[in-house]
């Protein structure tokens, strides 16, 4: 599930949540080709349009994530290419991805309101115990 949440002063706003996909496997991301999505805090860096690239994998919309990120590369773990993207409607939503998180089209089109690129964090962790 992705949930995004904003900032009101000293407290968090929940915005909403919606079903998503990861990597095949399961586990933090260590190596290359291990279809494992990377656990951490990362920042969206760019913004690409998924029809431009290959809409049947990507969707309408692709943003980029940093990893490797500072902390990924002192831990020695490779890949790239991890992405928050989405997919059409006429692929399963569960198929697991190489690595990247998916979401469907209209979602990632909401999602796209929130993101500020450079700015905006993503935390991918295996689970979240709210308090």
């Amino acid at each position: 599930t992705l949930t995004v949440w904003q900032s009101e002063g000293d407290s968090l706003k929940n915005i909403g949540a919606w079903p998503a996909d990861i990597g095949r496997r399961s586990g933090d991301k260590i190596a290359e080709g291990d279809h494992k999505t990377p656990e951490g805090i990362y920042f969206f860096e760019t913004m690409m349009d998924g029809k431009a690239i290959n809409f049947e994998e990507y969707g309408v919309r692709i943003f980029t994530m940093d990893y490797p990120n500072y902390f990924d590369k002192l831990d020695k773990k490779t890949g790239s290419g991890i992405w928050l993207h989405a997919i059409p409607d006429t692929k399963s939503l569960l198929r697991g991805s190489r690595g990247c998180v998916v979401v469907r089209n209209h979602v990632i089109e909401e999602l796209g309101k929130y993101i500020e690129l450079r700015r905006t964090p993503i935390v991918v962790v295996d689970q979240v115990d709210y308090m």
